[in-house]
């Protein structure tokens, strides 16, 4: 089947982009496009990082002088990042010659017209939420590891990460510029792949077609009730990086996780029945994992907010808590869509059709891998 079909295996503009913007993308253009990313930012990290070091200097009155922007800009980003309140009436010192700078940037990105302040807001929650989830891993990794090989108690060993945070600052910064920007590379790539399928459709929307993939641990509560605090760590160690392995490596994508499910999409169906089959197998494989149930579906969806939406993840949701331990539920249009491309790699059992919260009576299989 020709790439750009529902079931073939399957970034945007830049500032500044002219008439030329509508052309297709090369490759050539997206390695250029990631090379040029490269060069801003690591020429803004130095002035940044001089910045931030001075410590708190200015009120939110002072801060938004400086920079030339409205007290209420300042106050929506701050608090867009995640930050507590600050009232200007206390005159309360918390800004840094970076906030500053930061604010006086962003400032002139409204005034030029290039993004609303709605639109700087929403992109400063999800860096803020993203920060604050990675500095928490940090965290606890290093805590876990003075735990481990210092063999400190869970307040020495934070006492410890503590005093000596600012060791692993370089560590952690360019684990995350190399990250960031290895997966720029691939974005930009996909976006490119995905740009060319929709110019073939005059009437593609902002939905993309994608597998939508579940996963949830059985009787998780039940379980984890009669485990030691270490014994609960390990479990979910597992269990987390079995999931990651296995999505990232057969070319998912981690949507996010729910407590102790996993929520991740793929460009095409038999990708996604490749994971979710490779998941179910590889935990069994773990000899204290409690059984999964998972579920598989497939059709478009909005992304927003690092996250997915749509009758598809519904679906997938409502599957997943109807199967039963150690299976893979997948509707009609997922065994309709293998069945025309990899028969011989898969194959599906009726288990009938479950009357399913929001969606009503709803043929569902058992998908095995062969």
């Amino acid at each position: 089947m020709a790439p750009g079909t529902p079931a073939s295996r399957s970034a945007g503009s830049t500032r500044g982009a002219g008439p030329a913007s509508k052309a297709p993308l090369s490759r050539s253009n997206v390695e250029d496009i990631a090379r040029r990313t490269v060069q801003a930012r690591v020429a803004q990290m130095g002035d940044f990082e001089n910045a931030i070091s001075d410590g708190a200097q200015y009120t939110l009155a002072e801060v938004a002088e400086r920079a030339g922007v409205p007290r209420s800009m300042v106050h929506h980003f701050w608090i867009a990042m995640g930050f507590s309140d600050v009232r200007d009436e206390l005159h309360e010192v918390v800004f840094t010659q970076a906030d500053v700078a930061a604010m006086k940037a962003l400032g002139e990105r409204v005034a030029e017209g290039q993004f609303t302040e709605r639109r700087l807001t929403t992109l400063l929650r999800g860096h803020a939420h993203l920060s604050d989830r990675l500095l928490q891993w940090q965290l606890e990794t290093m805590v876990e590891r003075a735990q481990q090989e210092r063999g400190y108690s869970p307040v020495e060993a934070r006492a410890h990460v503590l005093r000596h945070f600012t060791d692993y600052v370089d560590l952690f910064g360019n684990l995350e510029t190399y990250t960031w920007f290895r997966h720029l590379g691939q974005l930009l790539e996909r976006t490119r792949r995905e740009v060319a399928n929709l110019a073939k459709d005059p009437h593609a929307g902002p939905e993309l077609k994608r597998a939508v993939g579940f996963v949830d641990l059985v009787s998780f509560t039940a379980t984890t009730r009669r485990m030691t605090a270490t014994e609960f760590i390990r479990l979910i160690e597992h269990f987390d990086r079995t999931c990651r392995d296995v999505i990232a490596s057969r070319g998912g994508r981690l949507v996010k996780t729910i407590g102790d499910a996993f929520l991740w999409v793929a460009d095409d169906v038999v990708t996604g029945a490749e994971i979710v089959t490779s998941i179910v197998a590889a935990l069994e494989k773990i000899p204290t994992m409690p059984p999964v149930r998972s579920a598989l579906t497939w059709g478009p969806i909005v992304a927003r907010f690092g996250d997915v939406f749509g009758n598809p993840v519904n679906l997938a949701s409502r599957l997943t808590d109807a199967a039963r331990p150690g299976t893979v539920l997948v509707p009609q249009k997922v065994v309709n869509l293998l069945a025309e491309l990899e028969a011989d790699k898969f194959r599906w059992q009726s288990v009938g059709a479950p009357d399913l919260q929001g969606f009503g009576v709803t043929p569902a299989y058992v998908l095995e891998a062969r």
